[in-house]
């Protein structure tokens, strides 16, 4: 029932119940007829009617048990999506991790149509040591890992930790620990998949906590740090299984059942370097002095139809809603995987041996999956490089560059590298080993290249940029929008390459054609909230233009206590205040106009004289410097490579240009920026001069403490295992699905220069490959 209980919470059961009263005669018996009743009759949450299934007579329900089935089946608030969706299309993204054809067909069919083979599925592709991977990732689509655990009365021992990653911490899952407990010791017996009976030995090796903890470690799901996987260490799981179990007295054939066979479910081989151990949680902590985290989305405040995300526009210490519901898209008949109204998801159609069919689809303001595009099909080609072939979705580096293989594509980062017999103070460190002179360029892509010899390097050519930054052009002038209509700017940095254009600004209808029934009403135009001159925010630019108002910038307005004056943004570009800066998610690097390329360099060494940096938020932090940026900031930094090729092939096939805007740099940070779930922590990012995508995770607060400048830290190095796991957490929306690698390079930092890096975490995360 556990099981049951992770796949259809919270959305598998409508609150409307009477309909589900027939599905009760499909109980296997009578006692679980009758708690089916009187939990559909006492109960309105779906999480309350599962528990109270579970209390009563129907704790050992397989999924694909009839009961189950029809209170799944039974659930339509909307229109069926099963055509486009099956079961769940997001765990279908986690097919390709099985490790043979026979599971991975037998995946995707469950998935898909026919939740009838989950027990096959489960006996023969996850119970396995080889099974690992997949139920991990199945794990992840269900519940990701979450910072922060506590509140919790059994397992209190598991109190006390703000910056510890688990899947499943909360009152429901601390009393199924509590219950597991009691049963074990009650029964002497416990049940794992490859044995019915195994009997707990009376020995004083095995303390009550032992077990105490070993209950709560199975249903809170701590997860490794670096890895995000639940896996507990081998060591243990052979400690407990020697020490805590009388093997005279298991029945079934010794030579099938043995420790080491058990241990490689339990704990397989490969996990030594990523996995949990029970003794970090045998003491319990002492409660956290400093300033706490807050998770707002952490106890599902939202509708089940809603999605939901920390308001980044909300300080943490002001008195407004810490949290956004907006109206959202579940993947699914049976599941709780959501994306928000608005995006693009990419879907999972057909999954063969080398190659994998997706269709595109949106998510309306609705609720429903719709406008979905035809499929496309991509082979899963190896990459051929000085002849070593390299296999799909792997990472490596080509000398000191990051880089990934995709699709039969070969991603770097465009790093100088100092070659042999090169003399290092010949190496200005930009790329091209380009000069430091500031002199901006903007090119068609809507980025402000330092110099027009990087805009050269990144193969522009002269008629692909124009002299100043991309910010200091006017869009709008001349008007390239009809005749009738009125320009707005908006601009965007482009990741695609098929066609040289980009478009810098929005048209807006003539105010003519806002009339309804003899009123002028912006109403009927789509929302996209702007902040005007005068500091009034507007729903739209229909009704700014109507209000005879000016765009300061898009987004609601913000509360900038330096507003009016300039900043230099990390990518080069001079802003008109602070909030310009942030409302397109770019990080300030110092006060005042752009005048200056910051060298790029981990050895200590003064940098941008000229430039006057603000102090950073702790003296000596962990953080980074941006490439050509010249101030250090404090919080967690992440590189990423994106496809190209994946970008144009989709570009290629997607009709009159709808999908242009899922593949902007603001797009990508946009939709990262949801993942971000400590309300302190804001996500800021940029396609930097090494031409791959840099997020930072950054307080958002201005004294933060060392637990929360942790959390930041943490949040950005979440993003990066998903990334680099490729975990369905990014693969679903489209404008993620683009990420081929992650690499962690936060290091110490002060405000004088980079002090020391952390190569062990950087070197983990890229010799770990996407197919992990």
């Amino acid at each position: 029932m556990h099981c049951i209980n992770n796949i259809s919470k919270p959305a598998a059961i409508s609150s409307h119940h009477s309909k589900y009263n027939a599905c009760c005669n499909k109980a296997p018996n009578a006692k679980c007829k009758e708690s089916c009743k009187k939990s559909l009759s006492r109960n309105k949450a779906a999480e309350d009617i599962v528990n109270s299934l579970r209390k009563g007579g129907c704790k050992n329900l397989p999924p694909n048990d009839k009961l189950f089935q029809c209170l799944i089946n039974s659930d339509h608030e909307g229109p069926r999506n099963r055509t486009k969706l099956g079961v769940d299309a997001a765990k279908k993204y986690c097919c390709r991790k099985a490790q043979s054809e026979f599971c991975k067909n037998k995946c995707f069919k469950v998935f898909t149509v026919d939740f009838s083979s989950w027990q096959i599925f489960e006996e023969k592709c996850l119970r396995t040591s080889e099974g690992d991977n997949l139920a991990q990732c199945l794990d992840e689509v269900e519940e990701p890992c979450e910072l922060g655990c506590d509140g919790l009365g059994f397992c209190d021992n598991f109190n006390n930790r703000p910056t510890e990653l688990f899947r499943s911490c909360n009152s429901e899952t601390d009393l199924a620990a509590r219950s597991d407990y009691g049963d074990w010791l009650r029964r002497g017996v416990i049940e794992l998949p490859m044995v019915k009976d195994l009997y707990i030995r009376n020995s004083t090796n095995c303390h009550p906590i032992t077990w105490k903890t070993i209950a709560c470690t199975l249903q809170l799901k701590p997860c490794h740090r670096h890895t995000q996987t639940t896996r507990i260490c081998r060591d243990d799981c052979k400690r407990v299984l020697e020490s805590c179990f009388d093997w005279e007295r298991i029945r079934g054939d010794a030579n099938k059942i043995t420790i080491h066979k058990i241990c490689d479910i339990l704990a397989p081989q490969n996990a030594d370097e990523g996995c949990n151990t029970f003794q970090s949680f045998f003491e319990h902590r002492d409660p956290v002095e400093e300033a706490s985290i807050t998770k707002p989305c952490k106890n599902h405040p939202c509708r089940n139809n809603q999605y939901c995300q920390v308001n980044k526009f909300c300080s943490p210490d002001s008195d407004c809603d810490h949290h956004q519901c907006t109206p959202g898209c579940r993947l699914g008949e049976s599941t709780k995987f959501m994306v928000p109204a608005g995006t693009y998801a990419k879907l999972v159609t057909n999954m063969m041996k080398n190659e994998e069919c997706h269709m595109i689809c949106q998510c309306s303001e609705q609720g429903h999956i719709e406008n979905c595009a035809t499929n496309y099909c991509k082979k899963q080609e190896l990459c051929v490089s000085g002849g070593d072939r390299i296999e799909h979705g792997s990472t490596f580096y080509m000398g000191c560059n990051l880089c990934s293989c995709y699709d039969g594509e070969i991603t770097c980062s465009k790093k100088q590298c100092a070659g042999h017999g090169v003399d290092i103070a010949d190496v200005t460190t930009l790329p091209c080993n380009s000069t430091a002179e500031y002199s901006p360029v903007c090119g068609w892509n809507g980025v402000t290249y330092p110099n027009f010899h990087l805009a050269n390097c990144f193969g522009l050519f002269e008629n692909d940029y124009k002299n100043g930054t991309c910010e200091s052009r006017d869009p709008c002038n001349p008007n390239p929008c009809p005749i009738s209509d009125s320009c707005i700017p908006k601009r965007r940095v482009c990741l695609h390459s098929v066609y040289k254009t980009c478009s810098q600004y929005v048209c807006v209808k003539n105010k003519s054609k806002f009339v309804v029934d003899g009123h002028i009403n912006c109403t009927v135009q789509p929302e996209s909230t702007v902040c005007t001159t005068s500091g009034e925010t507007l729903k739209n630019p229909c009704s700014m233009l109507y209000n005879a108002q000016e765009l300061a910038y898009h987004g609601p307005c913000m509360n900038c206590v330096d507003e009016g004056k300039e900043v230099c943004g990390a990518d080069g570009n001079t802003y008109s205040s602070s909030c310009s800066a942030m409302a397109r998610l770019v990080h300030i690097d110092y006060y005042g106009p752009c005048i200056n390329v910051g060298l790029i360099d981990n050895i200590p060494k003064e940098q941008c004289s000229n430039v006057v940096c603000p102090e950073l938020k702790q003296k000596n932090c962990i953080g980074y410097t941006p490439p050509g940026a010249c101030c250090p900031v404090c919080g967690g930094a992440v590189n990423l490579l994106y496809s190209q090729k994946q970008i144009d092939r989709i570009m290629e096939i997607s009709l009159n240009g709808e999908l242009n805007e899922s593949f902007t740099v603001e797009a990508v940070l946009s939709a990262l920026s949801r993942k971000i779930q400590v309300a302190e922590c804001t996500l800021r990012g940029q396609l930097t001069i090494e031409m791959n995508i840099l997020i930072l995770v950054i307080p958002s607060i201005n004294n933060p403490s060392d637990l929360q400048m942790e959390a930041c830290v943490l949040e950005a190095e979440k993003i990066a295992v998903l990334v680099q796991r490729n975990s369905p957490q990014v693969s679903t929306e489209l404008s993620l699905s683009i990420l081929t690698a992650a690499i962690v390079v936060h290091q110490e930092v002060s405000n004088s220069a980079v002090i020391l890096q952390f190569p062990i975490l950087c070197l983990f995360l890229v010799i770990t490959s996407l197919g992990i």
